[in-house]
C-alpha cells in the first residue's frame, strides 16, 4: 500500500510559497528520503508519504527548514507529476513482491534497501530534481499543502498572491 495523504481542498485563497534554500541538490536528497517512510506492519509492507511521517534518523542533525522544503517539493511533485507518484507506487509494489526473497541482513535494513530501489528509478529523483531546479530558478515553490491544510506551516513560508 502506498499512502500519499493530502488534505481535502479548502476554499480558494491566497497562493502560498516556500522559499528555496540555497543548497545543492545532493544536500536535499536525504531530506526527501526522510519523508518517504517504508514500514512493515503486521507482516505487510507499506510506504507512507505524508506530513506526519518523517524518518529523522536519515539526517543527523535534522535541519527543519530543509526538511520542510523537501516535504513541500515532494508533495508538489506527487500532486502534479503522475510519473513521480507512479515511480513510488511501482517501486513499492516491486519491493513488496520481492520481500520474501530478501535475506536476513536485507530484511533488517529494508528501509535502506527500499530507498536504494526508489533512488535508482529512472523517474523519481530526476523528475524531483527538475522541479528543484525550477524552484531554485524562481526562488520559491508553491506550497499546495499550505493552502489546503492550515495546520501545516513550513519554515520559509511566504504569504500569498490572490488565487
Amino acid at each position: 500500500m502506498l499512502a500519499v495523504l493530502f488534505a481535502s481542498p479548502a476554499p480558494a485563497g491566497a497562493k502560498q510559497f516556500v522559499m528555496t534554500p540555497t543548497v545543492a541538490w545532493e544536500a536535499l536528497v536525504p531530506y526527501i528520503r526522510s519523508h518517504v517512510v517504508p514500514q512493515i506492519e503486521e507482516g505487510e509492507f507499506h510506504v507512507y508519504v505524508c506530513a506526519t511521517q518523517v524518518d529523522r534518523d536519515v539526517v543527523t542533525p535534522y535541519d527543519e527548514v530543509l526538511g520542510d522544503f523537501a516535504k513541500v517539493l515532494l508533495f508538489d511533485g506527487l500532486r502534479h507529476d503522475r510519473r513521480i507518484e507512479r515511480a513510488v507506487a511501482t517501486t513499492t509494489e516491486e519491493f513488496r513482491d520481492g520481500l520474501g526473497a530478501l535475506d536476513e541482513a536485507q530484511r533488517m535494513s529494508f528501509r535502506e534497501v527500499f530507498w536504494n530501489d526508489l533512488a535508482v528509478h529512472p523517474e523519481f529523483l530526476p523528475r524531483l530534481r527538475a522541479r528543484f531546479e525550477i524552484a531554485r530558478r524562481d526562488g520559491r515553490v508553491r506550497c499546495w499543502m499550505c493552502e489546503h491544510e492550515p495546520s501545516f506551516r513550513p519554515r520559509g513560508l511566504q504569504g500569498g498572491e490572490a488565487g
